[in-house]
């Protein structure tokens, strides 16, 4: 059992939630790609100019916390347009650029799943 090794693991058969602040570079994505504008059809650089000119702040603005799930030691976010410009805000900056994360943490039973999971053919 690989609990111990876990970044956060639930206490009980429920998914639980626990809200954090990391390093960007501690949270992955959960897509391979993403579009190249929010919902809205702002562009992804006009919230990266944003964050580089001060106008944004991922530890005060609250449309910045990013919804994440905990997966043994890896956190992956759900919010993958913003996690992208995160961490473009991050290669333009000299300081560490922390985020607020608001981490679903899987139950035992889920958790198993996951490290089950290995078909392809869904």
């Amino acid at each position: 059992d690989s609990d111990g090794e876990d970044f956060l693991t639930a206490r009980s058969d429920q998914d639980e939630e626990s809200n954090l602040v990391v390093p960007v570079s501690r949270v992955s994505f959960t897509q391979k790609s993403i579009a190249g504008h929010f919902l809205d059809g702002s562009a992804l650089d006009s919230l990266i100019v944003g964050l580089v000119i001060g106008k944004f702040d991922p530890l005060k603005d609250g449309f910045l916390v990013l919804e994440a799930v905990s997966v043994g030691k890896k956190l992956f976010s759900m919010n993958n347009r913003r996690l992208h410009c995160l961490k473009q805000f991050q290669e333009r900056v000299k300081h560490e650029v922390k985020v607020r994360l608001k981490v679903t943490i899987p139950s035992r039973k889920m958790k198993r799943f996951l490290e089950h999971f290995t078909s392809m053919n869904c």
